[in-house]
């Protein structure tokens, strides 16, 4: 089910490819080869840093939180993103398979491992697009700074 790095590469570079073909006529500020390049290059180091210890679980986890957070970060006021007209599924299924170690994905069965990449992926997209929204309304509504945390914990 995992690759090896330069085929994992490859595939990788094809989903980011993808999704910046579907994106290109909604993006006015990247042109289509930026947008790929820079996905790419967001979904390749998403697992930068990060200890292969534990359950699967949470290491795909982990790893959709940081490369979404990046995406969230470099593209968040792009329409396209907040209205959901993107989807890095695929980019995070082979991000996953591309960077993680063999032995940790080959441990699953593949209807398995897609059911978990696509929950880690709703989740961290959804928690990406919603604090925002979350930050602007709670002052609204809530006042006093313990009453905030116990809002946001």
């Amino acid at each position: 089910m995992s690759w090896g790095r330069s085929e994992g590469a490859e595939k990788l570079q094809e989903a980011a490819a993808e999704v910046a073909v579907s994106v290109a006529p909604l993006e006015e500020q990247w042109d289509q080869e930026k947008l790929e390049k820079k996905l790419y290059e967001y979904f390749w180091k998403g697992a930068k840093g990060m200890q292969f210890r534990g359950p699967l679980p949470k290491l795909v986890n982990e790893y959709a939180d940081n490369v979404i957070s990046t995406v969230f970060a470099a593209l968040g006021d792009r329409e396209w993103l907040l209205t959901g007209q993107a989807d890095f599924l695929l980019c995070l299924d082979a991000g996953v398979k591309a960077t993680f170690p063999p032995n940790i994905v080959k441990r699953m069965q593949q209807a398995e491992f897609e059911q978990l990449v696509l929950g880690a992926y709703d989740r961290a997209f959804d928690e990406q697009r919603f604090c925002p929204i979350l930050s602007e309304a709670v002052p609204l509504v809530v006042s006093g700074p313990k009453i905030k945390k116990k809002v946001w914990n």
